[in-house]
């Protein structure tokens, strides 16, 4: 028996099967080495995602992959660097352990999930808005590489305004610019490595972006041993 969905049950399934089918390649592709997180939107739903899922993703794992390809924006990115930015500081240890082990810090003791290890991410064309922040600050601050094709250049602060008649309608309040003064504004994040994702690329089921972030980060992990 077949029971009919209406469009936006549609679109999230399809997205929790993207998302799925994604994490299974890159385990594939690294041999099980590498964490793989997608980050849907930049608002409070999808930070809690993201806050939720980061230590799943990321245990017995020796690197991570932050995808915000598709990503419309929103608000979110420097809750989200909070947890990939903060360096460790010190390391605990209980009374009589075995002094050689590293323990965890409190994990009590962290506003937001927090990870260390080497990150690659993911964007493209369709990155917008405050995900395209998010992949500027990753280059900024030389967190790892972003792969991919360069952000759409559409960052700018807009509020809302309602109309005498009930419409409503956005206005520009405010630019973004990088430190050197580049504004964001038609000047999309560059990613360290340009991939095209082509549309025989799509029929094809193949993910050339995600595959070339693998590798590299890869590469990364091995030159550290």
């Amino acid at each position: 028996m077949l029971a009919p969905i209406g469009m936006s049950d549609l679109a999230r399934l399809k997205y929790d099967h993207f998302r799925e089918e994604t994490r299974r390649r890159v385990e594939a592709l690294s041999d099980g080495r590498i964490g793989y997180l997608h980050i849907q939107a930049m608002n409070q739903t999808s930070l809690e995602g993201f806050q939720g899922d980061l230590y799943a993703a990321a245990t017995d794992k020796d690197g991570l992959i932050i995808d915000v390809r598709n990503n419309g924006g929103g608000h979110t990115t420097d809750r989200i660097l909070t947890s990939i930015m903060a360096g460790e500081h010190a390391y605990t240890l209980p009374v009589g352990a075995d002094p050689e082990a590293t323990g965890h810090y409190p994990q009590d003791r962290l506003d937001a999930p927090r990870y260390t290890l080497p990150i690659n991410m993911l964007a493209n064309e369709k990155s917008y808005s405050n995900a395209e922040i998010l992949a500027h600050a990753f280059s900024t601050l030389d967190r790892g590489n972003l792969v991919g094709q360069q952000t759409y250049g559409g960052v700018i602060s807009t509020n809302s305004h309602t109309l005498i008649d009930g419409a409503t309608v956005r206005r520009p309040f405010r630019g973004w610019f990088l430190p050197d003064g580049t504004d964001m504004e038609h000047n999309g994040a560059m990613p360290d490595i340009l991939v095209e994702q082509t549309p025989e690329d799509e029929v094809a089921g193949r993910d050339r972006q995600l595959e070339r972030a693998v590798e590299d980060l890869l590469t990364q992990l091995d030159a550290k041993q």
